[in-house]
């Protein structure tokens, strides 16, 4: 019976650490994309519950370990390229906004949030308070 519960035991952690890979496959099959799970995440967060999904969108959520602070990862086809992801932060920040380029990648950051583009996929952080850009530049080289 010991034998039996360890066995459980070990499949139910095993299940629980693959919830958030399986979350992903299940919400990009639903969702139609290719979404991925960065493998970078600023020390003071972790992941809120598994990915969601809408139509073309795979959401990824986030909440701080030390308060109420959060952002999510929003992960959607495009075809459209740096200057067009310029054209509208522009317009949603009304011209204020930082640009950052890394590896490639040209990333805009204004208000609470960033967005990029990157293979065929907007990927657009929205929080609950500004992220440092050293941690929205990592995130973003992380997927």
């Amino acid at each position: 019976t010991a034998s039996i519960l360890a066995i459980v035991g070990i499949c139910i952690y095993f299940l629980l650490i693959s919830l958030p890979t399986i979350s992903i496959g299940i919400a990009n099959a639903k969702s139609g994309l290719e979404a991925s799970i960065p493998s970078y995440c600023p020390g003071s967060y972790s992941r809120a519950g598994l990915a969601s999904y809408s139509e073309g969108q795979v959401i990824i959520n986030y909440k701080s370990n030390n308060n109420t602070d959060s952002f999510s990862l929003k992960q959607a086809k495009s075809s459209w390229d740096s200057s067009a992801v310029k054209n509208m932060v522009d317009e949603a920040s009304a011209g204020k906004f930082n640009t950052t380029e890394k590896n490639g990648l040209t990333i805009f950051y204004y208000n609470n949030d960033a967005a990029w583009v990157n293979g065929g996929i907007l990927y657009k952080i929205s929080g609950s308070k500004p992220l440092e850009i050293t941690d929205i530049t990592q995130i973003a080289l992380s997927l």
